[in-house]
């Protein structure tokens, strides 16, 4: 919702009819502050104050001088400072860095597209999650492009989050395997739904124009008609949008959140350190006294370091992925070194208590 707020207080302030300079001025400020706590909250909404200000800027000479912002310097400021706001204080250029040294390469290509952009349409062709909506942004699209009034906006907004969304690598294994679930686009594509909503809305108002004038529908039935749809498509999103928390919520139970708590109980009754690749989540849900080892970080002596000869370590499934062995190869060897005895096995882990050799 911070994107179609964003997107609001904008178009209210370069595109609003005469009100007073205080209403202006507060537009003004909203859009600003709004713009700085998306990019907190995500940092790829760094791409809100560049995507509408350049717009601003070219959409009059696309639409013959008919769509021209107001107050275009005091736009170029406010999002100016936003992007200084968002590079000194959360250090995306770090940040990125950070991927630079963990993919081995620029975390922003073209290559991203054989993977991603077939996933975000598969996603959005999905009935379950979007309801059939892809025809009625496709129509939204084609209109705003078409008449190159302010649809433009969120048309374009889409189109841009699509690309960089598509063109970003996200992790080691996207890297590596080169393949994304849709259930993965989905997650992504959250931050796409206010704007996907603008334009399945253009697109619908297209298609009942288009209804009324080949069929001899009256207006009271069409009212009634869209009325009914429309509560309809409420209903069932609110049913999916609650089976799909209670999917995920499982899932992270089960495969991140149970183990945790397992493996706290175990150390705590035994005494033992605890070797996982989720220190945070055992810090969270165990005692604050415990003796905890990040698995990324596990070298050859790490026995060493010890004061009991037990290590408890929670193996989830996914290790045995050939991506995670090729990963983690150095931290599988190092404990290697190490017996193993299970103690508890789940549905997609096992805690092993493992004595040096």
């Amino acid at each position: 919702m911070l994107v179609a707020a964003v997107l609001y207080f904008f178009l209210s302030y370069a595109y609003g009819g005469p009100s007073a300079p205080r209403s202006r001025t507060a537009a003004l400020f909203a859009f600003a502050f709004l713009t700085a706590l998306s990019v907190s909250i995500k940092r790829e909404n760094s791409l809100l104050p560049i995507a509408l200000t350049t717009l601003a800027a070219i959409v009059p000479f696309f639409s013959g001088g008919r769509t021209r912002a107001k107050g275009l310097g005091w736009i170029v400021l406010a999002s100016v400072l936003v992007l200084v706001y968002a590079t000194l204080e959360l250090h995306i250029a770090a940040s990125v860095a950070s991927e630079v040294g963990e993919y081995g390469e620029f975390p922003f290509g073209v290559s991203g597209l054989a993977s991603m952009l077939p996933s975000f349409s598969a996603a959005f062709g999905t009935f379950r999650w979007y309801l059939g909506t892809l025809l009625l942004v496709a129509v939204g699209l084609f209109v705003a492009f078409r008449e190159r009034g302010l649809a433009l906006y969120p048309a374009v907004l889409l189109v841009a989050y699509l690309l960089l969304y598509s063109t970003h690598v996200r992790s080691y294994y996207q890297l590596q395997a080169a393949d994304v679930a849709p259930v993965d686009a989905l997650r992504y594509s959250m931050n796409l739904m206010a704007l996907w909503s603008v334009l399945a809305g253009v697109g619908g108002g297209q298609m009942l124009k288009y209804l009324f004038k080949v069929l001899p529908l009256r207006l009271r039935f069409a009212q009634v008609c869209g009325a009914v749809v429309v509560l309809v498509a409420a209903i069932e999103s609110y049913r999916v949008t609650k089976s799909l928390q209670e999917e995920w919520m499982t899932d992270e139970y089960f495969s991140r959140i149970e183990p945790a708590l397992i493996a706290a109980r175990l150390a705590k009754e035994s005494g033992a350190a605890i070797l996982t690749a989720e220190p945070l989540l055992i810090q969270m849900y165990g005692d604050t006294d415990l003796n905890l080892f990040d698995f990324h970080g596990v070298k050859s002596e790490l026995g060493d370091s010890l004061n009991s000869g037990t290590l408890l370590y929670v193996e989830h499934a996914a290790y045995s992925d050939p991506t995670t062995l090729t990963r983690y190869k150095e931290q599988l060897e190092a404990l290697g070194r190490w017996q193993r005895r299970e103690v508890h096995q789940g549905a997609d882990f096992v805690i092993y208590a493992l004595s040096l050799k």
